[in-house]
């Protein structure tokens, strides 16, 4: 593709579109690379989009930038093909490339390892109908074909952005389409070691200042005016108490906390008093956790951390001050037993959980479940592997999924004992969920139909059906 006319880029984060609202992330990282290259490059177009073939064929990008999870893979592939058959040049980032740089194929030009901020830009510096080799070799953190062996080149790792205020302010406009509704993260990172997590920094975990977390949702609700509910997406929100503190103060000095309501992550063991109070002082409505099991074996071999009554504790501090709880539940484990997913049953039943999701366990690249799991012939990695079979939302919205091609990972529980827990769960998490609507309905209606409006799909479509087993 010839370049006459400003530089067009196509960012995309292709994802399980048809997944309830509450389980999507925005593209919040596609946000900030927006942003990184706009403050160093000039006169460069973006849109945010989904590859289609008609926005392909309309947009006439000539970067199609990719960020890619483990699960979209496959999905990934066929975009850099279609964009690389119109002559396009395609980047692709995310968590996948970062742990499985491997599997980049003729069709993409650059893999992006790591954080994309800094070395993004570089590239679209560098473009000129494609890049040279020359180019690339000067640019840390990349992984490309060489011409000269035709091999996949390394270059030297890209440094962690340290401090993560340096950030120009990300292009919401570009990614958020609920207009009440900001989404951010107010960190990088998370420094627990969960067998089965994903997290690509666990060892070089940052934060924005309270500072600058503030100027972010002062800067935007000045901008969208509507906006009332602020979510952070920060795997652990809680990291440093004292930051916590510290934001509730700042919130408070600009006047950003009546009117609008927080939605936040953390760990059962960050719950305490005290950490409970500052939430109510920040006006936090809802917190979500992945307490992901009521069995004490499993929490001590996914490493965890916690103790089931670290779980309880949390939950009920929680209920008590009124803050909606949320959590996630994980079952399939490899060592986990009918015993060890019944302790898990009883525990959400016991709980006064608002609303939970329990997933099959899907082991992810980088992680002992995936290294476990290859290592004894659980998964079988071939050239066509179709990587959409890692979508851990799949189990949740549809069970038969785990008969028809989900991965299992269990030792001692068959496909079939599976499947049939996640039915039963299926149904108590129904049940939980219109208590929780009884409950909202009576004490702030708009709340739900602001819910109801937003995950329709996910209500009607997906929770009240199941679908036969072929």
């Amino acid at each position: 593709m010839t370049r006459n006319d400003r530089l067009r880029i196509l960012l995309t984060s292709p994802c399980n579109y048809n997944a309830s609202g509450e389980l999507l992330t925005p593209p919040l990282s596609l946000a900030h690379l927006t942003a990184a290259v706009e403050a160093k490059v000039p006169d460069v177009e973006f849109k945010v989009g989904l590859a289609t073939e008609e926005e392909l064929n309309d947009y006439k990008p000539h970067i199609v930038g990719v960020s890619a999870y483990t699960a979209t893979w496959t999905h990934v592939k066929d975009i850099a093909r279609r964009s690389k058959a119109r002559g396009m040049g395609v980047i692709v980032g995310g968590p996948h490339v970062s742990v499985r740089s491997q599997d980049l194929t003729a069709d993409m030009d650059v893999g992006v390892i790591g954080e994309g901020e800094m070395n993004f830009p570089l590239l679209v510096e560098k473009f000129d109908d494609g890049w040279k080799e020359s180019d690339l070799t000067g640019i840390h953190g990349l992984i490309y074909k060489s011409d000269e062996t035709g091999e996949l080149t390394r270059t030297p790792p890209s440094a962690v952005i340290k401090p993560l205020d340096q950030l120009p302010m990300p292009r919401m406009d570009l990614t958020t389409t609920n207009n009440d509704l900001l989404c951010m993260m107010s960190s990088r990172g998370c420094p627990f070691l969960c067998t089965f997590c994903a997290t690509p920094s666990h060892r070089s975990v940052r934060v924005f200042s309270p500072e600058y977390v503030v100027s972010y949702i002062k800067y935007h609700v000045q901008k969208y005016p509507t906006i009332r509910i602020i979510k952070f997406w920060d795997d652990l929100f809680t990291i440093h108490r004292r930051r916590l503190k510290e934001i509730v103060r700042a919130l408070k000095e600009n006047n950003l906390i009546n009117g609008f309501q927080y939605s936040i992550a953390t760990r059962a063991d960050h719950i305490k008093p005290e950490t409970v109070e500052l939430f109510k002082e920040m006006n936090v409505t809802d917190v979500s956790m992945g307490l992901e099991t009521g069995s004490p074996t499993t929490l001590e071999y996914i490493k965890k951390g916690y103790t089931v009554d670290d779980i309880r504790n949390a939950v009920t501090l929680l209920h008590d001050a009124g803050i909606n709880t949320q959590a996630s539940f994980i079952i399939g484990f490899p060592e986990e037993t009918h015993t060890d997913i019944e302790m898990t049953y009883n525990l959400i039943k016991e709980l006064p959980l608002n609303l939970l999701q329990v997933f099959l366990l899907i082991p992810y690249p980088g992680t002992f479940i995936w290294e476990d799991a290859v290592a004894r012939g659980a998964i079988e990695l071939t050239d066509d592997f179709d990587w959409s079979r890692l979508d851990i939302l799949a189990s949740l919205e549809r069970p038969e999924h785990v008969m028809e091609n989900g991965v299992i990972v269990s030792k001692r529980l068959s496909r079939e004992e599976l499947y049939g827990w996640l039915k039963r769960f299926r149904r108590l998490v129904v049940k939980k969920r219109l208590l929780f609507a009884f409950r909202l309905i009576m004490r702030d209606p708009l709340r739900l139909l602001h819910r109801l409006k937003r995950e329709s799909e996910f209500y009607l479509g997906h929770i009240f059906t199941e679908k036969p087993v072929r």
